[in-house]
């Protein structure tokens, strides 16, 4: 993720997640990888993918993106968990895109002990299934204490997500 050498410190890891948002944000015109690449079943999802986040988590992470795209240099804490409940993947977000308000940004953990910072679609992330065939939840209990960088540099040494 960071390269050869040592992670960045704390100081520029706001700066190393504005640049990833803007690497890993998906042009329009090309097709997204998603999560399924990661061996885990997908079925078709009908409703409606914001269904897992609540309306005061969407518009948190709708401000936290606009701070973000305005320059300044923030490192918040995520705002929702998402996991599969029969599976090892687990997505800590913090931004929403307000131009295409189903891409979300925050610490994506797909079970292969490589979490990274990067961009997901909530459509796609809905449309996954565990080994049990179980679909993706809000972790409800968990209340953010860090910040995504904190956790991002926790996964990153421990090869998972443990919020």
């Amino acid at each position: 993720m960071f390269g050869k050498g040592k992670p960045p410190t704390r100081i520029d890891l706001a700066a190393r997640v504005k640049q990833v948002t803007a690497k890993t944000r998906p042009p329009r015109n090309r097709l997204h990888l998603s999560p399924v690449q990661s061996g885990l079943t997908v079925k078709p999802f009908f409703g409606r993918p914001t269904e897992v986040i609540t309306p005061a988590q969407r518009a948190i992470m709708l401000a936290c993106d606009v701070r973000s795209a305005a320059g300044e240099n923030i490192d918040p804490n995520p705002v929702v968990k998402l996991f599969t409940p029969d599976g090892a993947c687990a997505w800590l977000l913090t931004e929403l895109d307000p131009e295409d308000p189903d891409v979300a940004f925050g610490l994506c953990d797909l079970g292969m002990r490589f979490p990274e910072l990067g961009s997901v679609r909530l459509f796609e992330l809905m449309a996954v299934r565990g080994a049990l065939g179980l679909a993706v939840e809000r972790d409800v209990h968990v209340t953010a204490t860090r910040t995504l960088g904190e956790y991002a540099d926790a996964a990153m040494k421990a090869g998972a997500i443990r919020a």
